[in-house]
């Protein structure tokens, strides 16, 4: 089992369901994500128009660090 994020106390829960693409890739991204539950592929948009699998989170991993990047814009696809 997953320890609790010192987070889960200060954040918002955001529930995401299975096939929610809610991160795309040079969009404004305006927060960091700490996964509670299930999963989160991130993937990354090719000149082709398709999009190529990067990896799979699960539970206490981090995402969406381009909310604290330059631009403020999101770095990959992510879905749940």
């Amino acid at each position: 089992a997953v320890a609790p994020s010192p987070l889960a106390g200060v954040a918002e829960s955001v529930p995401f369901f299975k096939g929610d693409t809610f991160g795309r890739q040079g969009t404004p991204c305006g927060s960091l994500y700490v996964i509670q539950s299930g999963h989160v592929l991130l993937g990354r948009l090719h000149e082709d128009g398709d999009t190529y699998a990067l990896g799979l989170l699960g539970p206490g991993e981090l995402f969406g660090e381009g909310a604290v990047g330059p631009g403020g814009l999101w770095t990959t696809h992510a879905s749940a």
